[in-house]
């Protein structure tokens, strides 16, 4: 077989080793890109950092697929985000609270936020587990990070930081299109709050469901603050404190909100009319300027311990200027997160969620 020709050869060889030089480039260059793609709404990028409601930072190689989701308000967003099928693990506390969700007791990886079975968690082979910051979160980092899986520290019922929240959970899921909606969700309540802006604070009274109150690192602390108003004990160092009846007393608050339950379908008339009767007996109570000005308000929080606290003090605002809210009704809110974002499709505010302690009719 005769040779080919050299120069012939030789030209065939350079366009050969020209053209698998530009593949290589091509190759290098979108190697480069996939390792630092541009953020879009749809998902985090591969591999990326994010920084928890402790300040720590956490690096990801991807967004969790699987994740523990510990607290209330946590699994709230992650509903909201449109996260469910991520959530492999929840504490039986909240797997109770959240009953319209029906989730399954086999997803329990402990009782509550302070009562983790770690055996399970790591038994769900979780790439994540998200725990609040009042929560054992250190302990759970300490555990879990010989399996490891990362912990993230969100708090979502702290209202100030609910838009950082937001974006945290749905970067680590890569649920950053689901976010949008979100935002613009609390952006429209933001917008209402601001009416308080120039009021000056009514003195106001919160007791939850056993009694005891909120100080000034409390969650409801934060929502009534954030409604314009004062609360007689958020000077008080502390989450959930003891109440003080001569404390109360003394301030005679111009408004009392009492959180009664907190479950999903409202509670029945007589619950809240016995919780009212109950309160009527306490010594001086049917003097304090609350009650005679007929704004002393008894709740189910399910209603309000959703959106993370967002839509709380827009009713505290609306109680406590009753005049700035005509045109306001909370529970058009509530609907739409229950119905568009968590799924809660059975919700009716008529159901009884709140009720409002009329001492006139009582004699």
């Amino acid at each position: 077989m005769p040779l080919a020709d050299p120069i012939r050869f030789a030209r065939h060889v350079i366009a050969v080793l020209t053209a698998l030089a530009a593949v290589l480039l091509a190759g290098c260059s979108s190697s480069t890109d996939a390792a630092d793609p541009a953020p879009t709404s749809d998902a985090a990028p591969r591999g990326f950092t994010v920084v928890d409601d402790q300040g720590r930072e956490l690096s990801f190689d991807a967004p969790a697929e699987r994740a523990v989701v510990i607290g209330s308000f946590n699994v709230d967003l992650a509903l909201a985000l449109g996260a469910r099928d991520q959530i492999v693990g929840i504490d039986t506390k909240t797997i109770k609270e959240l009953n319209y969700a029906n989730f399954s007791e086999d997803l329990s990886v402990g009782a509550n936020g302070t009562e983790l079975n770690y055996e399970a968690i790591v038994g769900k082979d979780p790439d994540v587990v998200f725990i609040y910051r009042n929560h054992d979160w250190a302990e759970a980092a300490e555990q879990l990070e010989k399996f490891d899986i990362p912990v993230v520290a969100l708090s979502t019922w702290v209202f100030s930081e609910w838009d950082k929240s937001i974006d945290l959970l749905a970067t680590v899921l890569g649920r950053q299109q689901q976010a949008e909606a979100v935002h613009k969700f609390t952006t429209d309540i933001g917008d209402l709050l601001s009416r308080t802006k120039d009021v000056t604070p009514l003195p106001t009274y919160y007791e939850d469901s056993k009694g005891a109150t909120t100080g000034a690192e409390g969650g409801k602390n934060f929502a009534l603050q954030a409604a314009g108003v004062r609360n007689i004990f958020g000077d008080t160092p502390g989450n959930t404190i003891d109440s003080d009846p001569a404390a109360v007393l003394t301030a005679d608050p111009g408004l009392i909100v009492v959180e009664t339950s907190n479950t999903y379908g409202g509670s029945a008339q007589d619950v809240f009319a016995s919780k009212a009767d109950e309160l009527l007996a306490r010594p001086g109570w049917t003097d304090l300027a609350a009650v005679r000005d007929g704004k002393l308000y008894l709740y189910n929080a399910w209603a309000f311990d959703i959106a993370g606290n967002q839509i709380t003090p827009l009713f505290y605002a609306k109680w406590a200027y009753p005049d700035l809210y005509e045109d306001v009704d909370p529970f058009d809110f509530v609907g739409r997160w229950a119905h568009d974002f968590i799924g809660a499709k059975d919700f009716n505010p008529d159901d009884g969620y709140v009720y409002r302690v009329d001492n006139a009719d009582r004699g």
